[in-house]
């Protein structure tokens, strides 16, 4: 080659390399996903839903924005939005999904999918809903009736829980058949100062729970029984259900998080609980995280939304 042909062709690769980097392809558009749940959904300092936005981004290169009724004007505009309403049951969130919970009217608004009504918003149609509810539903249920322990009342709690999760993913999927409903069901509640004689969690009874439950008796403490029991009905019986019927709905094994390799519940901390690098991971007496439960919390939501993505997405795009 000659050398006037040779500084040509030469000219010529440097001006493509130069439009290559000047021209990048263009990013994916963020994923929308709504943080639906209670206290632990609501968190502090953004909860597992700060480091869930940063997880996404740094391991799997994903953007998300938020959407919700709630504000958290802590974190980032685009992920303030969310749907965590302490101390609210699950048939609480149900009500408020298409219409307005009286009760709580004023503070929350209502109409969280729909939006009109004078809230000011506009329907949202979110890629995932990020689901946990149910601990609240549990804890009230505890002393609603104080003639027997909750031992003596499993059929009636799960009985319960169930048709108001079934009512609550049911209006989620009937209005939101696009969506991908991720359900966390409960974290472990680590609260061993809960009233034996209410509970039934007793020496006995613990033992006998963890036998059937097939976890360790610490996994046994206070009403941690029924989370396990409502776990296992959302992962075994619920889920799959739903699948077979062409739903989008999965179970995220956000319990899993709080348990260490001898089988024990995380301890909780109240003395300096953001400062708790681990084992620690509440922040009170067994029922919220504090931040290094929530970055394990949103390492599991993180994980599912990404897997979901690569199976719904391959190529990147969403519909």
């Amino acid at each position: 080659m000659r050398w006037r042909q040779f500084c040509a062709a030469l000219f010529a690769l440097s001006v493509l390399a130069s439009a290559v980097v000047a021209n990048p392809p263009p990013a994916s558009a963020p994923v929308s996903v709504m943080p639906l749940g209670d206290s632990i959904t609501a968190g502090t300092a953004g909860g597992y839903r700060k480091p869930l936005a940063q997880t996404l981004a740094t391991r799997y290169h994903c953007t998300i924005i938020t959407v919700g009724s709630q504000i958290d004007d802590s974190l980032p505009v685009g992920q303030q939005n969310h749907e965590g309403h302490p101390g609210w049951r699950i048939d609480q969130l149900a009500d408020n999904l298409l219409g307005v919970n009286p009760a709580d009217a004023g503070a929350h608004g209502g109409y969280w999918l729909t939006g009109g009504h004078d809230t000011g918003r506009i329907r949202v149609h979110p890629t995932f809903i990020t689901v946990m509810a149910g601990i609240n539903d549990i804890n009230q249920m505890m002393g609603d009736d104080r003639s027997q322990p909750m031992s003596g009342r499993s059929d009636q709690i799960m009985k319960t829980l169930k048709q108001r999760m079934q009512r609550l993913v049911s209006t989620l999927s009937d209005n939101l058949p696009e969506s991908t409903i991720l359900l966390g069901g409960c974290i472990p509640y680590n609260n061993g100062l809960l009233d034996e004689k209410l509970t039934g969690a007793t020496d006995a009874n613990r033992a006998a729970w963890a036998a059937q439950d097939g976890v360790s008796p610490m996994q046994e403490l206070g009403v941690n029984h029924w989370v396990l029991m409502f776990n296992k009905w959302i992962r075994e019986e619920y889920v799959p259900q739903l699948q077979a019927l062409g739903k989008k709905v999965y179970y995220v094994d956000v319990y899993a998080q709080f348990i260490q390799p001898d089988g024990t519940v995380r301890r909780w901390n109240n003395q300096e609980p953001e400062n708790s690098a681990g084992p620690a991971g509440y922040a009170d007496y067994g029922l919220h995280p504090n931040a290094f439960g929530y970055a394990r919390m949103a390492d599991a939501w993180a994980a599912a939304i990404h897997e979901r993505m690569q199976k719904e997405f391959p190529d990147g795009t969403k519909k």
